[in-house]
């Protein structure tokens, strides 16, 4: 493959060959010419000017590269390219073609000087090429590629598919391809190159109607340099907060619509696993859980969705916000967000002003360090900002942390909107008039719910929200500032970064809150995400720091939490506060219970509930994490907690292997199985055509001795366990409660795997970020397994879920789910 980078390519001078149009010309593997100009009207239709063909006969042969490159240097002439014709779109094809001269371009770097029309940071963005073989397959699509030297960043091309999506990386590479690509012949058919369209929803990165409304008279290079542009000036609200416009009422009916498809698909996935395991033999005597049945009556929901938490603060709630640094559009120095994927090439930052979800510290602090790199930028020789295209420069990332700002949620932390539509809210003494799902508008005896008070029919509370920040004696603000230092003058560092130092004080001073910590974190790595040790110093002396002194507090459910630098926490810290309250009234512990706090974070959720258990574990894969958990337990007296750091699928066998014998028996409880009686009955009176024959009537008879084994093996347990408790033992634990909080990605498999072997653990509270995942970790908590579906523990049952609007303005929203046994 050719190595040279974009500009290399572009600015190699190039003859161009254009051949008539001939529909007899042999079909040759000949490599497509290049540099031609195309009208935008030739785009859908069949390109008379034709390129040599390559043949899919010839993609497979083995020599394809060396067959491809001989015709290539075949093609080259040297001689001025030659008039041709070509048809538009919406004349027959038998009527008279129009003619038109090609305007070819063999100037060095024409494709540069084409691309630098577009805004700084335009990337080359997705194409969709049309007239593949629907026998291809990745391996034969990147074959064809190289064989035409195509730079690319990525592709996508499934058999069946007489299509395929190519993204770029350079706006210069997505030119010189289109010149390539459009016009070759596979099987006699033409190639054709096309904008792909998203079809995620607000995507507006790519606008069809604009590029068919500004056609005329415009090349195809030109259209793709103007989409590009289009692409780097994209308003960022669109990127970072697509539902920005969309009045807040909606959101919450999209968002509850979201939670309720996740619990149709744990429906549809746990329905699949029990019809491939009864179909494979290994069913056993289990019948299908009992609630698959129910869920027909509620539109194949899992569980019923008791409703959605609304977020207490609408506008400006975030308490950490990450601002990239680099080039806007313009060209000039931004702190904001990028409006594109780097993968598409695009690097352009808009800044974050317009964005509702973030905070009016965050937005005052990168406003000031915008303003100062723009200053610094007039000094031909002041440090430059990051190139992600690059990999160099100083500058790079601007982390706001923000500690005590949040309001007191008081009602607000229990606003509920219900599945018929109703609301309950604060009433208008402040009261609340909804504390959980067991207090719905409908059963509330509470004279101030909305369907009895005129004042709530008048006033539209779904667009209120409590005021954000509050400016409190317990404010702390951390700033960050990412920078790669490798290559550049040590005392120019020291200098600019003192002075980006006192402009954010200054900021801070003249907008009525501190910032307590001005952290410089050192990063040399290509992406902006730093390891959790990276180092951290002063910004105002470049000193090295202490980790106290990389730390700031955040109050939430009357505690303190110390956060530093890396550690996770809500960025909501208002509509966390009632996620948190919800999953602690729905784990019920009693007094004695131990709680299991999974992928526990800064210990957050075990904190809130400490209170009402006797032991919490938590655990989590972060060391750092699990030590500011333990900070925050001191913190605040809490001494009943162990915090233990490790991945969960190795630690947490071992932590309930360690408890076992502390934790009280659970009572026998009845399973969804065939009686051995009735079994064997039915074994005996099957008839044998209507059967599976003389194998099957083994299984299930060998089926209903396991089911006898078994039942007598549990009655034996009970009553060992009973015997126990005569004697006088006591358990130091009642029952075991698990609350789990993963990662978008969920849980491994083997940590559900332990979760369910453990018979004391009765009950279950999956708090989810991405309800997706949610619902395929919960199908295998919920899955019958082995001959009585209790192998490895018997099966959940889901009971009920909520949703918790925790990010106003984005797509995304928290949902929790109760599982029972």
């Amino acid at each position: 493959r050719d190595t040279a980078t974009p500009t290399q390519r572009s600015s190699r001078p190039r003859a161009t060959t254009v051949v008539a149009a001939d529909t007899t010309m042999p079909e040759t593997p000949q490599s497509p010419v290049r540099g031609a100009k195309r009208s935008a009207e030739t785009e859908a239709g069949a390109d008379n000017a034709q390129r040599p063909r390559v043949d899919d006969t010839n993609v497979n042969d083995t020599n394809v590269h060396a067959a491809a490159a001989d015709a290539e240097r075949k093609s080259v002439i040297h001689e001025p390219p030659i008039a041709t014709e070509t048809t538009t779109p919406d004349a027959p094809v038998d009527a008279p073609a129009a003619t038109e001269t090609a305007a070819a371009s063999t100037a060095p770097g024409a494709a540069a000087s084409a691309s630098a029309s577009a805004g700084a940071g335009a990337g080359g963005g997705t194409a969709m090429i049309r007239g593949l073989p629907k026998t291809w397959d990745e391996f034969e699509f990147r074959k064809w590629l190289d064989s035409l030297v195509i730079a690319r960043a990525s592709f996508k091309k499934k058999k069946n598919w007489p299509y395929a999506f190519i993204t770029f990386a350079f706006l210069d590479d997505r030119l010189m391809a289109t010149a390539t690509l459009e016009g070759c012949l596979l099987g006699g058919k033409p190639v054709t190159v096309h904008d792909a369209v998203s079809k995620k929803p607000g995507d507006t990165s790519v606008d069809g109607n604009a590029d068919h409304q500004n056609s005329a008279g415009k090349t195809r290079e030109q259209l793709i340099v103007a989409a590009a542009d289009r692409g780097a000036r994209r308003d960022v609200r669109d990127v970072v907060c697509s539902l920005w416009a969309t009045p807040y009422a909606d959101q919450l009916k999209l968002k509850q619509a979201k939670v309720e498809e996740a619990l149709k698909n744990l429906t549809r996935h746990t329905a699949k696993n029990c019809k491939r395991t009864k179909k494979q033999g290994a069913g056993g005597t289990w019948r299908w859980p009992s609630w698959i049945g129910e869920s027909n009556k509620r539109g194949k929901l899992a569980a019923p969705v008791v409703g959605i938490v609304r977020s207490p603060v609408l506008e400006g709630y975030r308490n950490k916000s990450e601002f990239t640094v680099g080039p806007c559009a313009d060209g000039q120095n931004t702190v904001g967000f990028n409006v594109g994927l780097f993968k598409e090439g695009v690097t352009a930052v808009a800044s974050a002003e317009t964005c509702r979800h973030i905070s009016f510290v965050a937005k005052t602090l990168a406003s000031a360090c915008q303003n100062f790199l723009r200053e610094e930028a007039k000094d031909p020789n002041a440090l430059p900002v990051w190139d992600k295209r690059k990999g160099t420069g100083f500058w790079r990332l601007l982390v706001v942390r923000e500690g005590g700002l949040a309001p007191d949620t008081g009602a607000w932390n229990s606003w509920l909107r219900n599945g018929e539509g109703e609301e309950s809210a604060p009433g208008s003494d402040g009261n609340s008039v909804s504390a959980s799902d067991k207090n719905t508008p409908e059963t509330s005896n509470d004279k101030n719910t909305p369907n009895e008070t005129e004042s709530s029919k008048t006033v539209d509370r779904e667009e209120t929200g409590l005021p954000y920040p509050r400016q409190t004696p317990n404010t702390e603000v951390m700033v960050v500032v990412q920078v790669s230092r490798a290559g550049y003058d040590p005392a120019k560092i020291l200098d600019s970064c003192a002075r980006l130092a006192a402009a954010l004080t200054t900021a801070g001073t003249e907008n009525g809150f501190p910032v307590t910590r001005k952290l410089l974190q050192i990063h040399e790595g290509c992406a902006n995400a730093a390891a959790a040790d990276a180092l951290l110093l002063h910004l105002e002396d470049g000193e090295p720091t202490a980790p106290e002194q990389c730390t700031i507090h955040e109050e939430m459910c009357g505690l303190k939490f110390t956060l530093s630098a890396n550690a996770f926490f809500q960025v909501n810290t208002c509509a966390a506060e009632a996620l948190y309250r919800l999953a602690g009234e729905w784990a019920s512990p009693s007094g004695r219970s131990l709680l299991l706090d999974v992928c526990c974070g800064t210990g957050t959720i075990g904190l809130t509930l400490a209170s009402r258990v006797k032991k919490v574990v938590g655990v989590d894969i972060v060391e750092a994490a699990i030590l500011d958990a333990a900070a925050n337990a001191s913190l605040n007296g809490v001494t009943n907690c162990e915090w233990v750091a490790g991945d969960a699928r190795v630690v947490l066998p071992d932590i309930l292997k360690r408890y076992q014998a502390l934790i009280k028996p659970p009572p026998a409880t009845a399973t969804e199985t065939e009686t051995p009686g009735t079994l064997a009955a039915s074994v005996a009176d099957r008839d044998p055509e209507e059967s599976g024959g003389e194998e099957e009537e083994a299984s299930l008879a060998a089926a209903a001795a396991v089911s006898a084994a078994r039942a007598a093996e549990a009655v034996t347990s009970a009553a060992a366990d009973a015997a126990a408790d005569a004697s006088g033992k006591v358990y130091e634990y009642d029952d075991v409660v698990a609350i789990v909080d993963p990662p978008r990605a969920g849980l491994h498999k083997n940590v559900l795997h332990s979760l369910r072997a453990e018979t004391r653990l009765q009950r279950l509270v999956y708090v989810s970020c991405n309800p997706e995942s949610m619902a395929l970790d919960c199908s295998l908590l919920c899955t019958p397994q082995g001959p009585l579906g209790d192998s490895g523990g018997a099966p959940f049952r889901p009971v009920k879920a909520m949703a918790v609007d925790l990010f106003p303005h984005t797509p995304h929203c928290e949902a929790v789910l109760l599982l029972e046994r």
